[in-house]
């Protein structure tokens, strides 16, 4: 066999590399922080949530839907430790803390208040035992 002319020879050239786009994941390939707290709400819920800081801020108490939130998980976690908790796990979407978020939204003032004495209550009782 005889050899083609060099014009008819392609010579090999490296591919450049192209890289893919990852698609986004449901699962942070990151350690959580664990001081971090992912709350899923819906439309409707962080609307009455807005509504109710709106309320409280007219009131004069200038709040946030976070601080809000944080709040009623401290008064949670005050009475988890309180009452004697059973071996199993607690529920992914607590309804405790579905249902004071939804009594906040809808009487904010009140509940407010309300979530402010108790925790000072739950505190009191907490630094008596200690």
């Amino acid at each position: 066999m005889s050899k083609l002319p060099a014009e008819f020879v392609k010579t090999t050239q490296p591919k450049p590399r192209t890289t893919r786009k990852r698609q986004p994941s449901l699962v942070s390939r990151e350690a959580p922080n664990p001081r971090e707290v992912l709350v899923h709400l819906t439309d409707d819920e962080l609307k009455a949530l807005e509504e109710a800081r709106q309320s409280l801020h007219h009131a004069g108490a200038p709040i946030t839907i976070e601080q809000m939130i944080h709040r009623v998980i401290a008064e949670w976690m005050l009475r988890a430790k309180t009452v004697v908790k059973s071996v199993e796990s607690p529920p992914a979407r607590d309804p405790y803390i579905i249902a004071r978020l939804r009594e906040l939204a809808a009487t904010p003032l009140r509940t407010w208040r309300e979530i402010r004495s108790t925790l000072r209550q739950l505190l009191r009782l907490r630094r008596s035992r200690a």
